[in-house]
C-alpha cells in the first residue's frame, strides 16, 4: 500500500480512477494445463477500498492495449488506458491452483509448504472486509480455510449459444456481482477497509456468444463459424487452418463478451462510488 500511495503521488492522479492491468504473458489455446494465463485488475478506490477481477484464459496478446488488431476491445483498451500497464511479468504457473498459490500465499507456485500468514489472513488481522466472488467451484471450495467474511459462488451453466450478449453465462456473472455492489458499497460508507475478489473462469468457462456475434467476425469467402460450447482444450494437434481459424474466431466473440461486461462493470462502479 505504501508503494501504491507513493505512485499516486508521483502521478498526482485520483485514487477513484487509479487502475492496475497485470496480464501474464502467455501463448496457446488450452485446458487448466496448458500455457493460458491469468488476467488481474486492480481498482484503488478512496479509503483503501479495493476491487480485484481475476479473469481465467485471458491472453495478453487478445488485447487491443498488447497490440491485437485482428478484432476491437475497446473498453478494455479504454480502462488500460488509465491504467498501469505492465509490459513484461513472470509467471511461475499457468495453473490456477499455482496462481493462486503465488498470490495468496506468497511463494513460488511450486513450493507446496503452507504459509500461516498468508495475504487474506494478513487483511483480516488489520480488519478489512474481505468477499470472494465467483464462478469457480474449486476457489470457492478453497476458500472455506481462509479467513474470507463472505464468500459466493455464482454458477455459470450453458448448453448452447445464447442469443444476445446480455444472455451469455459471463453477462449474467456480471449482472450478478453488479447487484452485490450495493451490499459492498456499504462497508464503503462505514469507512471500513474492504477487498472484493472477483474472479471468472472466463475464457475457460462456456463459450457461448452468440453465433451471429461470431459471425461478424467472418469475412463472406470464409466458412461457417463452429457451433460449440465447451471451452477447447489444446489445439496443438489441430491441422486443418479453417478449423484452427474457427476456433480463433469463437475466442474473439468471447472477448467481445467479456470486453462489453468489463465496460458494463466499470460503469456500475464509477455510477456507485
Amino acid at each position: 500500500m505504501r508503494q501504491i500511495r507513493e505512485l499516486l503521488k508521483v502521478w498526482r492522479m485520483d485514487p477513484c480512477v487509479w487502475l492496475t492491468f497485470v496480464a501474464k504473458i502467455a501463448a496457446g489455446v488450452g485446458s487448466r494445463c496448458s500455457s493460458f494465463s491469468h488476467s488481474v485488475i486492480v481498482v484503488l478506490m478512496k479509503k483503501r477500498h479495493v476491487i480485484c477481477l481475476v479473469v481465467d484464459g485471458l491472453r495478453a496478446s487478445a488485447l487491443g492495449t498488447y497490440g491485437n488488431t485482428s478484432f476491437p476491445t475497446p473498453q478494455l483498451d479504454a480502462m488500460a488506458s488509465r491504467s498501469l500497464v505492465v509490459d513484461w511479468l513472470w509467471a511461475d504457473s499457468p495453473l490456477l491452483d499455482g496462481f493462486y498459490r503465488s498470490v495468496w500465499q506468497g511463494q513460488h507456485a511450486l513450493r507446496q509448504a503452507q504459509v500461516k500468514d498468508h495475504l487474506i489472513q494478513q487483511l483480516a488481522d488489520v480488519g478489512v472486509q474481505q468477499w470472494l466472488i465467483s464462478d469457480d467451484t474449486w476457489l470457492t471450495s478453497q476458500s472455506i480455510a481462509l479467513p474470507f467474511d463472505k464468500t459466493l459462488l455464482l454458477e455459470t451453466v450453458a448448453s448452447q449459444s445464447a442469443e444476445t450478449i446480455e444472455d451469455a453465462g459471463m453477462a449474467q456473472l456480471f449482472y450478478e456481482v453488479v447487484l452485490h455492489l450495493e451490499e459492498w458499497r456499504n462497508l464503503v460508507e462505514q469507512d471500513e477497509s474492504s477487498m472484493l475478489w472477483f474472479h471468472t473462469s472466463g475464457l475457460m468457462g462456456p463459450w457461448d456468444a452468440p453465433i451471429a456475434l461470431r459471425q461478424s467476425l467472418l469475412d463472406e469467402a470464409d466458412p461457417d463459424p463452429l457451433e460449440f460450447v465447451n471451452a477447447p482444450g489444446e489445439l496443438r494437434d489441430l491441422d486443418d487452418p479453417d478449423e484452427i481459424y474457427a476456433h480463433r474466431i469463437a475466442y474473439a466473440a468471447q472477448m467481445a463478451v467479456l470486453d462489453t461486461c468489463v465496460g458494463a462493470f466499470m460503469q456500475a462502479i464509477e455510477e456507485s462510488f
